[in-house]
């Protein structure tokens, strides 16, 4: 009798588990997880944003079409000379990001169809820093996540992107980040490079991923390293630590957090530049997302989500967020990751911050603004 009353005792405590992990999974459902009223709202589009006015009759007049990329200046100071910092309103992003982080309006902010449609963008930032240095956008990518086609794109945006920063003129994208820590701290290159992205394509912007060198370093390193399959060789030329140049050969390579890193900065060595660079970031995060996505990854996914956020990742994204965002990965499949890079050319024109010609990359409008409604909104 005692043994039958501990069995069905047992059998209950299991089957009632079952149904709370059975809950609690199918709570973390993207299409479930991510409800379209519950998305913050970090940034909207300027209707003065560059995707508004585009401004392409001063690019025209003030770029000097060349036909070699040229050499960007590294190491520039932007605080040298008798330069003039732009106003803060010039640098205007989210009214708050610390709020919009913790508080997710119950519209929104939005109404209509966008209230009904579960889709969002991401904006991914790598800086070129380590710790609580100024610093520049080094990577720069926008991430449209619609959970209930199951669906998403990814556009890499170059760090030298030409923008028009209202108050100021045009600049770099990349130095947008700078301005904004310098004169508002960590948030404040947060918030003006959020702005900056969505001005750019015109899009709303609802979670962001802000990552330095070291937290990337760190996140390779704790799940055990990178494995990429390497078509042709690849000279490491622009290493943090310095060491000679490094070979990398054609294959299957696993690679800690330090060379992952040399890998996703190089750009002089490879035959596509910037481009090559870019596909080198986006081979690194299919990577991480097939990793951390394994069956024996799954159970260990909560802790190491809660201590990578914690050490290195500056984000609005909650643990929950996080897991959901998993579990829509492992079920992604190949063709419903699109991956895009921005259509544009090269031009040298005289930097509103900086005061000197430099190498831009200029987006074409036309197929800017087709990549943007056809595949953000």
């Amino acid at each position: 009798m005692k043994r039958k009353r501990w069995l069905r005792w047992g059998g209950t405590a299991i089957i009632g588990l079952l149904a709370v992990l059975g809950v609690w999974g199918y709570s973390l459902s993207p299409g479930v997880h991510f409800k379209p009223s519950n998305h913050p709202v970090l940034a909207v589009p300027k209707s003065s944003g560059y995707m508004g006015s585009w401004g392409m009759d001063f690019i025209r007049s003030q770029a000097v079409k060349i036909t070699s990329l040229g050499v960007d200046f590294q190491g520039a100071d932007l605080l040298g000379g008798d330069r003039k910092w732009p106003s803060s309103s010039d640098l205007e992003g989210a009214d708050s990001l610390s709020s919009a982080s913790s508080t997710r309006p119950s519209d929104g902010g939005r109404t209509g169809e966008a209230m009904n449609d579960p889709a969002f963008n991401i904006l991914i930032l790598g800086v070129d820093a380590r710790a609580e240095e100024s610093s520049r956008t080094d990577v720069i990518m926008l991430a449209h996540v619609d959970p209930g086609e199951k669906e998403v794109n990814i556009l890499s945006i170059p760090r030298d992107t030409q923008i028009y920063l209202e108050g100021t003129g045009y600049t770099k994208i990349n130095h947008v980040h700078f301005i904004g820590s310098k004169r508002n701290g960590n948030s404040g290159g947060t918030k003006a490079s959020i702005q900056a992205v969505s001005d750019l394509l015109n899009v709303t912007i609802n979670y962001y991923v802000k990552i330095d060198f070291s937290g990337f370093e760190s996140i390779i390193d704790a799940i055990g390293g990178v494995e990429l399959d390497l078509p042709s060789e690849v000279w490491l030329t622009q290493p943090l630590t310095p060491r000679e140049p490094l070979l990398l050969p054609a294959g299957l390579q696993t690679l800690n957090g330090e060379l992952a890193l040399d890998y996703v900065r190089e750009r002089y060595s490879r035959e596509d530049g910037e481009f090559g660079r870019q596909e080198a970031q986006m081979e690194v995060i299919r990577s991480i997302a097939a990793k951390l996505t394994k069956l024996d990854y799954i159970p260990k996914l909560p802790g190491l989500i809660h201590q990578v956020k914690e050490e290195v990742l500056d984000t609005n994204f909650s643990d929950s967020d996080l897991l959901s965002l998993a579990w829509l990965f492992k079920n992604l499949q190949q063709d419903q990751l699109r991956y895009m890079q921005m259509p544009g050319h090269s031009n040298r024109a005289i930097d509103a911050i900086m005061g000197l010609q430099l190498y831009y990359w200029v987006p074409d409008k036309d197929q800017l603004y087709s990549i943007s409604e056809n595949y953000f909104h």
